[in-house]
């Protein structure tokens, strides 16, 4: 690692919430390193984003922004999704592609709940009858049981975390019911790496931090001559968040951050709880050692309309930390035109509320001009089905980010019923 690199301060920057994040990410980038005269210049630049799904839609914001003309895209890596192919493009021109190609392969999601649900069936063979009620343990319980014990193992290898100390986790006052769960948590802590050395295999989640790690250690021992931008995402797993350090710290590097909340005061981002949506950004900037007052806009245009910069205000004055909810009233600086557009509804069942948020998504579709769009956010996808279901009857699709499950789909409905037949 050269000097340059060691003493550069963390290129950090944040695009705010009121403003299209990826429209904006490919103004920020055409403006800094498209050049007419130039015409791979864009291509020497590697753009990491959080999933797939972001990479096709940041394509789609060149386009707009070109008019359609072609030009040669950056590189778009989604950084969940490094892949050993990848890697082995990026390291042809080191001395440590061997560390990163030893990497085993990922059990696939299948094959671990399958093999999961078969150590279950086991472990019901030879638990007391205080841990599973049935020493035949049903294989459909046993699979349903295998896709928790996966979250389980996916949450503590995204923590970094492992199983050590699992019998030390809870006090003595409860060993009795806790040991009765540490018997059957074996199949995580003693059987199931046993199996992965026999599949010559590792979870993914193991392996998706193994390639990330590899890959800021290449980049801290050899900068990328070009530049690297890692856009919109918070850090959240702590190899990603080891990646972003090493990406800010870059000669080249950049971090974009999605909306980080400049009306957040100094003092109260130490009181922000793991609950709040800027506690993400909270733990990711004390990682990178960096002040969020510090953080510099990405462009310093902006094309929001005034009530959306006061809606920006209303919104994080309503998420402010519950200790300091009593200063609610001395906040003076937002103005009525926060509340432009904004319109409550209540309805008296789900069924109504979904009726009525297709109705208007109906009108902004059919009654606007030719470029209006509508977008529903909600955590809640059951609602979001139904009002999906109910545009249908207009012929209107939805982009459903969330997808449809499988057992939704008309063959798996037809499946499931032919199952529940039998």
């Amino acid at each position: 690692m050269n000097s340059e690199t060691r003493v550069k301060s963390p290129s950090i920057y944040s695009i705010p919430a009121d403003e299209h994040f990826l429209d904006v990410l490919t103004q920020g980038i055409m403006d800094r390193y498209f050049d007419e005269k130039d015409p791979f210049g864009l291509a020497q630049i590697l753009v990491l984003l959080p999933t797939r799904r972001s990479c096709r839609a940041l394509q789609d914001a060149f386009l707009r922004h070109t008019d359609g003309r072609s030009i040669l895209l950056p590189r778009m890596v989604p950084i969940g999704d490094i892949d050993e192919d990848q890697l082995q493009i990026d390291t042809l021109a080191t001395d440590i592609f061997s560390e990163e190609n030893n990497v085993l392969p990922a059990v696939s999601d299948m094959q671990r709940r399958l093999m999961l649900s078969q150590l279950i069936q086991q472990q019901a063979q030879k638990t007391t009858d205080n841990i599973l009620e049935d020493k035949n343990f049903p294989t459909d319980r046993a699979i349903r049981l295998a896709f928790e014990l996966s979250s389980l193992l996916d949450q503590v290898q995204n923590e970094q975390l492992g199983f050590e100390n699992l019998a030390k986790l809870v006090p003595d006052d409860y060993a009795s019911h806790w040991q009765i769960t540490l018997q059957f948590l074996n199949i995580l802590t003693e059987e199931w790496p046993k199996r992965l050395v026999k599949e010559k295999a590792i979870d993914p989640a193991h392996r998706r931090n193994m390639l990330i790690q590899a890959r800021a250690k290449k980049w801290q021992n050899h900068p990328p001559k070009s530049p690297i931008i890692a856009a919109g995402s918070t850090g959240s797993i702590p190899a990603t968040a080891d990646l972003l350090s090493i990406v800010a710290k870059l000669p080249k590097g950049s971090v974009v951050l999605p909306g980080l909340d400049r009306e957040i005061s100094p003092d109260m981002w130490s009181l922000l709880e793991a609950s709040h949506p800027q506690f993400g950004f909270r733990q990711l900037l004390l990682h990178l050692d960096f002040e969020p007052t510090r953080v510099k806009n990405w462009i310093e245009t902006s094309s929001s309309e005034s009530y959306q910069k006061e809606r920006v205000k209303l919104v994080s004055a309503a998420l402010r930390p519950a200790i300091t909810t009593s200063n609610w009233s001395k906040i003076k600086n937002i103005k009525s035109s926060a509340l432009t557009g904004l319109t409550r509804i209540d309805c008296v069942d789900a069924d109504e509320e979904a009726g009525v948020i297709a109705l208007i998504m109906r009108n902004i579709l059919t009654e606007g001009n030719t470029n209006s769009n509508a977008a529903l956010v909600t955590p809640d996808r059951e609602l979001a089905r139904r009002v999906a279901s109910a545009l249908t009857r207009w012929d209107l699709k939805v982009d459903d980010s969330g997808g449809v499950p499988l057992a939704n789909t008309p063959e798996g409905t037809y499946f499931r019923l032919i199952i529940k037949l039998i």
